[in-house]
C-alpha cells in the first residue's frame, strides 16, 4: 500500500518537474538537469520507502506497484494535470514576455546609440589623452 501511494507522489511530483522545466529551463541541458533531478529524487524516496517498509530488502512488487501506481495516475488525472499545467506556462510565459520586451527593446536602443557614437567617443578620448598632463595609458599596452 505504501508503494502505491509513494507511486501516486513520484507521477505527481514527474508533473509539477515537468511545469517547471516549460517555464524555467529551456533547451537539451535543461531537460537533463531536471530528469536527473527527478531521477535522483524517486531513487533517493524509493530506498526510503524500502528501509521503511521491508528493512532494506528491494522486493520486486512494490518496485511494480510504484510503477502501477504511476500508470495509472499518468493516464487518469495526470492527462488533466498535464493540460491544465501547459497552458498555466503558456499564460506565464506570456506574462514574463511582456515584461521583460519593454527592457528588451531599451537595451536594443541603448546599444545601437553606442554603437553609433564609438568613434566619437574614440576620438574625444584620443582628444583628452594629448591635451592631458596624465595622459591615459594605451590600452595595447597592458
Amino acid at each position: 500500500m505504501p508503494a502505491l501511494g509513494l507511486g501516486f507522489i513520484l507521477a505527481f511530483v514527474y508533473d509539477v518537474t515537468v511545469f517547471l522545466r516549460s517555464i524555467l529551463f529551456t533547451g537539451k541541458a535543461g531537460m537533463f538537469l531536471t530528469d536527473m533531478i527527478f531521477v535522483i529524487f524517486c531513487t533517493v524516496s524509493s530506498l526510503l520507502l524500502f528501509f521503511a517498509v521491508n528493512s532494506g530488502h528491494i522486493r520486486i512488487y512494490l518496485v511494480l506497484a510504484e510503477i502501477l501506481a504511476a500508470a495509472v495516475y499518468r493516464s487518469t488525472a495526470g492527462a488533466v494535470v498535464s493540460a491544465v499545467a501547459g497552458k498555466t506556462a503558456a499564460f506565464i510565459k506570456s506574462v514574463i514576455l511582456k515584461i521583460v520586451s519593454p527592457f528588451c527593446f531599451i537595451t536594443g536602443k541603448v546599444s545601437c546609440v553606442v554603437a553609433k557614437n564609438k568613434e566619437k567617443v574614440r576620438k574625444l578620448l584620443k582628444k583628452f589623452k594629448i591635451n592631458s598632463k596624465n595622459p591615459l595609458k594605451d590600452n595595447n599596452n597592458l
